[in-house]
């Protein structure tokens, strides 16, 4: 009897430790959007500032606690082990370029990000280069030339 509730416990921690860092971030995303008061323009179809958080947060705790039953309800004959260890390197390369940005700027740490994430889904080198190169294009063209939203710059 003792064996059964152990191992639905350590089924249970087994499930949602790989989920644990999404459902965190959603929490910390819809914890602090309430406090976002400041009207991004002053249409009155803006949906406020909080907005981008609070979906954000609310996407990020829908992904884990899917993430969580998916884990609960995979069969043993299927496991899991190689989708959790991509899923961990992948979110330790997202936390890494946020944490990289404001040292790096955007387009250092992007390119890092763009090129360590494609040798991680085992892309080849020249559509990583080339698709590295056109996805910073288009973004730096769009939100620096189009619409002259600052991004992060390289700080020396």
């Amino acid at each position: 009897m003792s064996s059964n509730k152990a191992s639905l416990v350590t089924k249970l921690v087994n499930a949602s430790v790989p989920a644990f860092v999404w459902l965190l971030a959603g929490i910390y995303f819809l914890a602090f959007s309430f406090s976002i008061r400041v009207p991004l323009t002053l249409d009155k179809f803006d949906p406020g500032p909080a907005f981008l958080p609070q979906l954000l947060g609310g996407g990020l705790l829908l992904g884990g606690l899917a993430q969580i039953l998916h884990n609960l309800l995979a069969s043993p004959a299927y496991p899991t082990d190689t989708a959790k260890r991509g899923s961990a390197i992948i979110t330790t390369a997202v936390f890494g370029f946020i944490l990289l940005l404001p040292v790096l700027g955007f387009h250092l740490s992007a390119t890092i990000f763009s090129i360590v994430s494609m040798v991680l889904m085992k892309v080849g080198w020249l559509r990583t280069i080339l698709s590295t190169t056109i996805i910073l294009f288009v973004i730096h063209f769009v939100f620096i030339e189009i619409f002259m939203i600052a991004l992060p710059l390289f700080p020396f």
